[in-house]
Order: C-alpha cells, then structure tokens, then sequence
C-alpha cells in the first residue's frame, strides 16, 4: 500500500517544472494585468498563480489530469465580497449600492488573461466564463500539462489547504489512506461526481473528507475546526466575520465560507497509532452496512470534519418527507382545499429554511431540509450548509454502499495478508474494468495549498 502510494509521487524534476510554471504564469499576469501597484513596495506582486486540489497535498493515483489553478489576489483577500457582487445585496438599488465589480482589475477578465497565456507559449486556451467558478482551460506546450485557471475563487485553495495540514499530521497515514480509497473508487466506476458514465457517484475531494473524518474518530486526527468562530444566524453578506469568504465568481451574488481552521492540533493533543493498512481495513469496516457496531448509520449520522468525525441527524432521512406526506393527509381529511395545502406546507418550508440560518455548524439540532433525504451526508467544511455527497443519486449511493460491503467481505475473508491488488481485482464489478495505467505529468508545488 505504501509502494503503490509513494510511486505515484511525482518527481523532482516535476514538481521543479510546476514551481516554473507557477513563477511564469504570476509574472506575466502582474506585468500585463496588474493594475496600479503601490510604490513603497519594492517587488510588490498583487497577484499569485497557485496550485490546488489533490496535487498540492500529494493524492496523486498516477492518472493523467488537470492541473487545478488559482490567481490569487492579495488585495482582495475575501474574495467574491458583497460589494463586488453583480447584484448588490440590498433590495432596492440606490447610488450607494452599485457594485465595484466594474472596477476590478483586467486580470478578472478571463479573455484578457487568455490572450496573456497565448503571448507566453500556452496552447488551446478556453475561457469558459458561463459557469459557477469561471476558468480558462489550456495546455502547457512545453509538456502537454492541461489546466484550469480561475481567478480568486479561493473555495478550493482554502479545501485543499484544509486537508495538506491534516496530511501533515497523519503523513504516511492519511495521504496513503486517500490514495488506496481512490484508486479503489476510479477502479469500481465510483468516481464519476457529474454522472458522466451513469448515475453519478462520488467525488474524490468528498472521499477525501469521508478518510479525515474516519481518522477522527480513530483518534489518528485532531478536529482543526474545533475552535472556529459559529455566527449565528449566517448571513451571507456580512462581512465582519475575519474567517469569511465569498466564492462563486460566476454568480451573480456570492457565496459564503466560513475557511478559518488552525494549522497545528490542539495543545495536548496525542495522535492514535494506526498503519495505513490497518487505517484502510477499518474505513470499510466502519463504512459497510454488513459489519457489526460500531459503524457508521447512514440514516442517523453526518459525516462532519467540521465537528471532529461524525454528528447525528436532525431527523432520521426521509422523516421530513413522511410528516410532510402525513400532514397532508391530515389537511385532506379535514376538507382543506388542494391550494391551501400547497400554501401551508410551502410556509412550512419556508420557515424550516428561515431556521437554516441558525444551524451553526449543524450540531444543534438544526440541519438543511435537502440532508434529511439524502442517504449519505458528507458535510463540507466550510459551507456548512452543504453536502459534498448531495450530488450523488440514490443508484450511485447504493452502488457506493454496495462496493464498500464487497470490499468488506473480501477483507474479512483474506484477512491481514490482503493486499491492494486483492481489492481491486477481488471484487470487480463485470461493467468495472481496472483502468490501464496512464502515463502522468502534473506535479505537486512545494507551495501549494498555503
């Protein structure tokens, strides 16, 4: 497992060529698109071309990919602000309340970085700027890198930094960890977050959490949230918060995250041994349906780094749905009209929404209507509101539950001699073939992820 882990790390000359590129692409960017600078710094660069995703903390698998950008904007360090939103966050507009996103800089310009990126060297460069988190794709022509570049939306940065300090802690633990359960996944078709091949599964960053959280509850890992700030009630265009930042460039108002996490364990703090292959026979032990307590109930449980591994449901899945259909037939059974239903179970919503605002960070009791009918509940991070699995269907989940239970079973038969070719092999589905090795050439920055 720790073979299979360390041969997909990248080489230096690698990870020296990504630093190289980062370096070119900061440069030209400050120099065509920086905008007024100010004088008293000598070497002052507003902008920053960095790295994210799985690169940046060494997830690497040894497949070919994108490589994950971002042009960080030292001026504007909480992102997709209020004041910058297309459309202001007040109501009713006024001369006070036009926004400042006219104002920004050229580099916000996708098409003007684009035509920047072609002047250096880089080929088959695409704004897509019709989306959630605008991005140009394009191709280093010195090696065939493809990438995508997005400017200030620092969502996946500050996700990616998150889990490089929780691999900091747990190394040859929870980068090994991640790297076996998505091998595991892209071998089981398990991997396909916008249901490309079929119904939609899972996403790796989602894997990710579900491993950190795993390792929470084994003691291996510290909760680095367990501290942050809790506003209550969220207000997304509050900006006193020090720990907020609005993302979602594409949008026409931002979206709030609250990103503040401490960069070391808490002062006596103690970490559980565990090796990597125990950690990986126990993540399917703990996952699957079939084994025995304590694991993990899928109907009852969230799976939350944010509070340190696992925290119970509001309510049961599907609870809400069934009072709401029982509400109903109590309404009908008095002679309410089909229109006045509609307008009291629509207020009632309504108000659960109003509630959201005071989830916290969803221990208290209230939870996102959309969590309690979704069977698996991964909570991200830092938009607490969200569930990094809500993506997946009902058919990917269950194929998800159903691997995982394979899985299971094939450990518990071979037992300690198990090996990872054991897991991929042994349980292949017949429409899951083990995917040829490709060639790769991203690499890791020794920066990334800060």
């Amino acid at each position: 497992m720790l073979h299979a882990w360390a041969s997909a790390e990248p080489t230096d000359a690698e990870r020296q060529h990504t630093v190289n590129l980062l370096e070119q692409l900061s440069v030209a960017l400050n120099a065509r698109l920086g905008g007024p600078r100010p004088s008293l710094e000598k070497g002052y660069r507003r902008f920053e071309v960095d790295i994210f995703g799985s690169v940046s903390w060494g997830g690497e698998t040894g497949q070919s990919g994108d490589l994950d950008l971002v042009v960080i904007d030292k001026d504007e360090r909480q992102g997709y602000r209020p004041d910058l939103w297309k459309v202001p966050p007040t109501r009713h507009f006024s001369k006070d309340d036009q926004s400042g996103y006219g104002k920004l800089p050229p580099v916000y310009n996708l098409r003007s970085v684009a035509r920047v990126l072609w002047s250096i060297g880089m080929v088959d460069c695409l704004p897509i700027v019709h989306a959630s988190t605008p991005i140009i794709k394009f191709k280093d022509a010195s090696n065939g890198q493809e990438c995508d570049l997005n400017v200030n939306d620092l969502g996946g940065w500050y996700n990616s930094s998150l889990i490089l300090h929780y691999c900091m802690i747990s190394p040859f633990v929870l980068r090994p960890l991640i790297h076996a359960l998505k091998i595991w996944a892209s071998t089981h078709n398990l991997n396909d977050s916008a249901g490309a091949r079929g119904p939609a599964t899972m996403s790796s960053y989602c894997l990710a959490l579900m491993a950190i959280a795993y390792l929470q509850h084994c003691g291996v890992l510290p909760n680095l949230q367990q501290d942050v700030r809790v506003p209550i009630p969220h207000v997304a265009k509050d900006t006193k918060d020090p720990d907020a930042v609005w993302v979602g460039w594409g949008k026409d108002q931002g979206i709030k995250a609250l990103v503040g996490f401490e960069r070391n364990p808490p002062y006596g703090w103690t970490p559980r041994n565990l090796t990597a292959a125990d950690a990986l026979r126990g993540f399917f032990e703990y996952f699957s349906t079939k084994s025995g307590s304590p694991r993990f109930d899928y109907q009852s449980q969230v799976v939350s780094i944010l509070n340190g591994c696992i925290i119970s449901r509001a309510e049961p899945q599907g609870a809400a749905t069934r009072a709401e259909s029982d509400r109903r037939k109590e309404l009908l059974g008095k002679g309410v009209s089909e229109k006045a239903i509609t307008s009291i179970l629509s207020e009632a919503r309504a108000n659960a929404a109003r509630r959201e605002l005071s989830m916290g960070k969803g221990n208290i009791g209230i939870q996102p209507l959309k969590w309690g009918e979704s069977k698996l509940v991964v909570q991200d991070p830092f938009l607490w509101s969200k569930n990094c699995a809500g993506g997946m269907t009902k058919i990917g989940v269950g194929r998800f539950q159903e691997t995982i239970n394979r899985t299971y079973e094939l450990l518990r038969t071979l037992g300690s001699d198990t090996t990872i070719h054991d897991i991929l092999n042994g349980v292949v589905s017949t429409d899951s073939p083990i995917p040829k090795s490709r060639s790769r050439n991203k690499s890791r920055s020794t920066r990334g992820g800060r």
